[in-house]
């Protein structure tokens, strides 16, 4: 990769720079993927999390500069990925309202507020990503518990209630009993509700109806939620 864009000259047009970074960012996604799945099957799911949310970074930015169809197949992954968030049991997070000072364009090291200064933070220039660099802190403002927030690397769910992992270990059981790779999950879906208050009503005898294959007794009869 570095060496392709060592071979460009400033004859050449924007495209083989960017696509020379959609190409990086896409080898980030990939070793992004293959660790998520790594953790999810080890049924670390706070580290996945992590991954689950860099993966989907690297396909926003890849969509967002794909200036041509070079990647059709990243709407799998990222219709995929959308669906196993959801599995997660993290609906809160914390968000700050801070006051920046300036900041340089890490690209021309410019202050990104003057009119000297080319570039736009997000934007892609010649395969080089804007960014403000060398911000100073002047306040924090407000702080906040938000349901969707952009960054999602600031969970607080667990600050009221300790996680519960029911969905993703339902998606572990079955990927290991039916023999199923992350790469034929087109979409995954699994619900919660809420067992019968009156739990004579399931056999205790009865298989689960989680569908662990468990009896009732040995499985979700002591749980108020069933996937």
């Amino acid at each position: 990769m570095c060496s392709f864009k060592n071979s460009l000259t400033i004859e050449d047009s924007d495209d083989p720079f960017n696509d020379s970074f959609l190409m990086a960012r896409l080898s980030d996604f990939m070793k992004e993927y293959v660790l998520l799945w790594e953790r999810i099957l080890e049924q670390d799911y706070e580290n996945s999390w992590m991954l689950l949310q860099k993966s989907l970074g690297c396909l926003r930015i890849i969509s967002k500069f794909a200036n041509r169809p070079l990647y059709p197949f990243l709407g799998i992954f990222s219709k995929q990925l959308l669906s196993i968030e959801k599995l997660y049991p993290y609906k809160l997070f914390s968000s700050e309202e801070i006051v920046y000072d300036g900041g340089d364009c890490s690209i021309c090291s410019k202050g990104i507020t003057d009119d000297s200064c080319p570039h736009a933070p997000g934007e892609l220039y010649r395969g080089e990503f804007c960014r403000i660099v060398n911000q100073k802190i002047v306040s924090v403002e407000g702080f906040a518990f938000v349901e969707n927030p952009a960054n999602k690397m600031n969970i607080a769910s667990d600050l009221f209630k300790p996680a519960q992992f029911t969905l993703l270990d339902n998606l572990n059981r079955d990927m290991s009993r039916y023999k199923i790779s992350p790469l034929y999950l087109k979409e995954v879906k699994y619900t919660l509700q809420k067992i019968s208050p009156s739990k004579e009503k399931i056999p205790r005898n009865s298989t689960c109806p989680c569908g662990s294959g468990k009896k009732f007794k040995k499985c979700c009869w002591l749980k108020k939620e069933v996937a």
